[in-house]
């Protein structure tokens, strides 16, 4: 938490938290109405496993790239051979 308030890494926070709820909404909101479309039952639940199991790697893929940048995270390995 107190990293987040540094600099311009408050402004990625409120980014990827923004993210976070925006986009499982609305991929939620559409697959919902294809599914509703197709009168498959339990349609708002569906798509909700669908949106979280789509969006799960790649949003916390992105919340641990922003969080290493916030630190400073500089890798050991060198890829300039």
């Amino acid at each position: 938490m107190a990293l987040a308030w540094q600099g311009l890494t408050i402004a990625r926070a409120v980014i990827v938290f923004a993210l976070q709820m925006l986009v499982p909404w609305i991929l939620s909101f559409y697959v919902q109405t294809l599914l509703a479309a197709r009168h498959v039952p339990q349609a708002p639940f569906w798509a909700s496993a669908v949106s979280v199991l789509l969006l799960l790697a790649p949003v916390q893929a992105f919340c641990t790239y922003v969080y290493l940048d916030a630190i400073g995270y500089e890798s050991k390995r060198s890829c300039s051979q």
